[in-house]
């Protein structure tokens, strides 16, 4: 029961930490905040660690055909006037950066940032 009662309570403690990190507050200033807790700044350091990794591992899945900046070409060339419809799109992509793909996927990948 009390090793239960102290895993709870380590993560109420870990919770609080996690929250203060996407604050951006120092890990020094964390770590002072719990004095009278036992926690040290390697392990404050070790959350943040294990945050860092979380958020910059890669999704699963195939990758897109398009880059963010293909993307932004597709909708530049809306904006401008020179493509007004997913076939001129598709004909301005395949011109410029020698990518085909289809009008729907034109469609679909110009409309997601």
């Amino acid at each position: 029961m009390v090793g239960l009662l102290n895993k709870l309570y380590f993560g109420k403690i870990q919770f609080v930490i996690v929250e203060k990190i996407y604050f951006k507050v120092k890990s020094r200033k964390i770590v002072d905040s719990f004095f009278r807790q036992c926690i040290s700044h390697t392990t404050v350091n070790n959350i943040h660690a294990e945050i860092v990794k979380r958020d910059t591992q890669k999704k699963g899945g195939r990758p897109s055909k398009l880059t963010a900046i293909n993307k932004r070409g597709l909708v530049r060339a809306i904006i401008s006037g020179k493509a007004n419809t997913a076939t001129q799109l598709v004909k301005e992509l395949k011109d410029s950066t020698k990518i085909e793909i289809s009008a729907d996927m034109a469609l679909k990948e110009g409309s997601t940032p």
